[in-house]
């Protein structure tokens, strides 16, 4: 099936005006990698997921510990859509660590 999917599209560039074919082509390499896992074995796949989600979640808890705030929180970087609206909320919040800082006369260097 999706070698008669490539084929249907090799023809369809071959009639193509160059600056469609060329669009077919980005395309066609765009297609081939977001498909790079369905050649690789299952568990090889879920083993890469595994790891890039538990890098993602200890580099969050990690940075949250250091502003003083709860890691738990992290947990909204694995919800599709929450994990932005997350990221953006802990950017505008007050930092408990910073407020402290304050507090015992801590001043921020001026930038140059």
């Amino acid at each position: 099936m999706a070698d008669d999917a490539a084929e249907a599209r090799a023809a369809a560039t071959q009639e193509a005006p160059d600056g469609l074919r060329e669009k077919v082509q980005v395309m066609d390499n765009l297609i081939e990698t977001v498909t790079f896992f369905r050649n690789t074995d299952p568990n090889v796949s879920l083993i890469v997921i595994g790891i890039m989600l538990t890098w993602t979640l200890a580099a969050g808890s990690f940075l949250l510990a250091r502003l003083g705030i709860k890691p738990l929180w992290v947990l909204l970087l694995v919800l599709p859509g929450l994990n932005v609206l997350a990221i953006w909320l802990f950017a505008y919040v007050r930092w408990p660590r910073y407020e402290e800082a304050k507090r015992k006369g801590w001043t921020p260097e001026p930038r140059q």
